[in-house]
């Protein structure tokens, strides 16, 4: 039976396609269609006084953002902690996603495999069986349970008083707009690093500083896969720990962050039709800030990149960790453009009506809001 698979390979849009017209909902651990999806890029961006890179190997190698792409295959694990991972047999999921016995197995990339479009030296054999790979296993065909996207930071401090290092903010947006798809998990890690000395191996339980889920997502309480142990329906995803390190005054200091993407099998909305009907783009977008308070928390990832509000007739738009180059008000019957709508507020001309705003920035994103219902009025 062919179980399904997300594709998460190199550039910028992910484009899906199913191998079969799919019908009913059941459980990723269960699901009997392919699914794929192709392309996703994380994009990180630094504030005033940090600099982001992917190698850490000499001053050079630093700049203001850095854009890094992974080519995998994801299937469905479980995890509470974004360390230890856990599965299922694909058989042991009930069509409505329970498990039929409380059953798992540890999820261990023991046997060795490098990928570097992936950025993985390590596989699961095991894995691969429960999802019937099709195929010999080699670099370019392969499953795994999470993919990581790591980068150093180096911050200067040049103050009289501490700093602190911020994860101000984590986007995933489709098409810059609201996500419906909960199973999506990230887990962020932080490491101190030495200048130009790179940090190898896997990340330790003890840097874990944050466990985001998208806002709305549950995780099934009771006939979980996982046994109850390791169960995720009571584990807690915190956004306490968004406060990544502390800078001292005066200092430079180095830093390894480590982004885990993964899709949690345990989600009650973890399906086969979760991805079927998406064509557009995705992306994660992460930011991360030197700041004098150690504020600024975030509670999950962020599901809209430009976020509308209306006043009765009026409409306007909040980019969201961004700064907006141009505005583009449409009208949602048509998505035909209003002439002059090109400001960050829009207030219509006597007639009641949806409108939604498309968002260009000085970063070279593009956002799309949500639909606001404008009353009528002057």
């Amino acid at each position: 039976m062919k179980k399904s698979k997300v594709v998460i390979p190199a550039l910028g849009l992910i484009a899906l396609s199913t191998a079969a017209s799919i019908t009913g909902t059941v459980a990723w651990f269960s699901a009997n269609q392919s699914v794929s999806i192709k392309g996703m890029t994380v994009s990180t961006k630094v504030g005033d006084n940090l600099l982001v890179s992917g190698t850490n190997a000499n001053a050079a190698s630093y700049s203001t953002s850095l854009e890094q792409e992974r080519t995998g295959v994801l299937e469905p694990v479980s995890s509470v902690d974004g360390v230890d991972f856990y599965y299922t047999a694909t058989d042991n999921v009930q069509n409505g996603g329970d498990a039929i016995a409380d059953e798992y197995v540890l999820y261990a990339e023991g046997t060795s495999l490098s990928n570097t479009n992936a950025g993985k030296t390590k596989y699961d054999a095991d894995f691969q069986t429960n999802y019937a790979l099709e195929g010999v296993v080699s670099d370019s065909n392969v499953y795994y349970g999470f993919i990581d996207y790591a980068f150093y930071v180096k911050a200067v401090n040049g103050g009289a008083a501490d700093k602190y290092l911020i994860l101000h903010d984590l986007n995933i947006t489709y098409d810059g707009d609201i996500i419906s798809e909960k199973a999506w998990r990230v887990a962020v890690f932080d490491e101190a690093a030495s200048e130009y000395v790179a940090i190898e191996g896997d990340v330790a339980v003890g840097a874990r500083k944050a466990m985001l889920t998208p806002s709305g997502a549950a995780n099934f309480t009771t006939g979980q896969a996982v046994s109850s142990t390791s169960g995720t329906g009571s584990v807690t995803y915190t956004s306490a720990a968004w406060h990544l390190d502390t800078i001292a005054a005066g200092a430079t200091e180095y830093n390894k962050i480590t982004v885990r993407l993964w899709l949690e099998g345990e989600d009650n909305t973890c399906n086969n039709d979760t991805f079927a009907s998406l064509t557009a783009n995705w992306k994660l977008d992460v930011e991360v800030k030197l700041e004098d308070a150690n504020t600024n928390a975030i509670t999950n990832i962020r599901s809209v990149a430009a976020v509308a509000t209306k006043s009765t007739t009026t409409g306007t738009v909040e980019l969201h960790g961004d700064t907006a180059s141009s505005y583009q008000w449409y009208l949602v019957t048509g998505n035909s453009a209003i002439s002059g709508a090109t400001s960050a507020s829009y207030t219509n001309d006597g007639a009641a009506r949806d409108v939604y705003c498309i968002v260009k920035t000085a970063a070279g994103r593009t956002y799309k809001s949500n639909v606001l219902s404008l009353d009528a009025g002057a």
